[in-house]
């Protein structure tokens, strides 16, 4: 049996694209219909490839197996698709369709394939209200002011924003990996004319009309990964951590260089929270090193994510 649930979401299909990647948010619309606990490592962002498995409850207190996600496809364009299924509802697969409608508007559907033997009607009764209960939280949630907004830098007032950022953010995260008479050097008038002098490829998260953190990606400049593509910076100033813009501007910057399989990035080898940040995002690794002279030698390791 199949579910069929859709509505028209308020907000673009770019915002409720990343926000589906989350799975703190994905826990927070499915109660209390079900909670979903997982088994071993959590994965906090969904992406292609990725296989998964939780203890699933039934409105938080039923016990119902342990439910397992493979992600088969997860493509702005292309839609979600995920392989599921438990002890008790083998087959459970998922299939999310968007399309956007308008700069504040989506057509967003739930498509579920339900095969549970005798307990089919009522999986199939159950997840009808489940989906429905979704979907009104999706809207309720997106319909709440988010005054930050990810896009491309435009204006020479954005290009400022982003020298400002640079040059704080430098200041604010490498002290004790970059030597202090390098980073006190440093002058916001010197990064704003390097980000008027490369301007192209570049994202801005803003707050109303402050710049608050960006990210630049490109075609890869390392002569052995010839086709891949790089996430040249990102950076958000520190009052705005743990807000979740770092991975806002991680997920633009990488669904613009969807067309290549290997995305790279280089980080100081020191900077150990922005290594744990990009691991969870699936960076991992692959034993290139760099030496920069920024007053005194530092190391920056390059680290690789592949497509599945």
């Amino acid at each position: 049996m199949t579910v069929i649930k859709s509505s028209v979401f308020p907000a673009s299909k770019e915002k409720v694209y990343e926000k589906l990647q989350k799975l703190e948010l994905l826990q927070h619309i499915a109660w209390p219909y079900a909670t979903f606990t997982p088994v071993g490592e959590a994965i906090t962002v969904w992406q292609e490839g990725t296989t998964s498995s939780y203890k699933f409850k039934l409105f938080g207190f039923i016990p119902f197996g342990t439910h397992k996600i493979n992600v088969i496809t997860f493509d702005i364009d292309k839609g979600i698709y995920t392989h599921e299924g438990n002890e008790h509802v083998p087959v459970w697969n998922h299939r999310i369709v968007l399309y956007g409608i308008s700069e504040n508007q989506c057509f967003y559907s739930d498509i579920v394939e339900i095969k549970a033997g005798w307990k089919t009607l009522f999986v199939w009764l159950w997840a009808n209200c489940f989906y429905a209960h979704r979907q009104r939280k999706w809207i309720k949630l997106l319909g709440k002011n988010d005054s930050i907004c990810i896009k491309l830098a435009e204006t020479d007032e954005e290009l400022c924003g982003i020298g400002y950022v640079h040059c704080t953010a430098w200041q604010e995260a490498y002290r004790g990996i970059v030597c202090d008479q390098y980073l006190d050097t440093m002058t916001v008038e010197a990064t704003t004319a390097r980000a008027r002098k490369f301007p192209e490829n570049t994202l801005v998260a803003k707050d109303k009309d402050k710049v608050v953190g960006f990210a630049v990606y490109s075609q890869s400049r390392d002569e052995d990964l010839p086709d891949a593509g790089e996430v040249d910076a990102i950076y958000v100033l520190s009052e705005y951590y743990g807000k979740k813009i770092g991975y806002r501007l991680m997920n633009e910057a990488i669904s613009r260089l969807k067309e290549y399989k290997t995305i790279f990035l280089w980080v100081f080898e020191k900077n150990e929270r922005a290594i744990r940040f990009y691991q969870k995002y699936g960076f991992e690794f692959d034993g290139a090193k760099k030496e920069w002279n920024l007053g005194t030698p530092v190391s920056i390791v390059r680290m690789v994510k592949k497509r599945g």
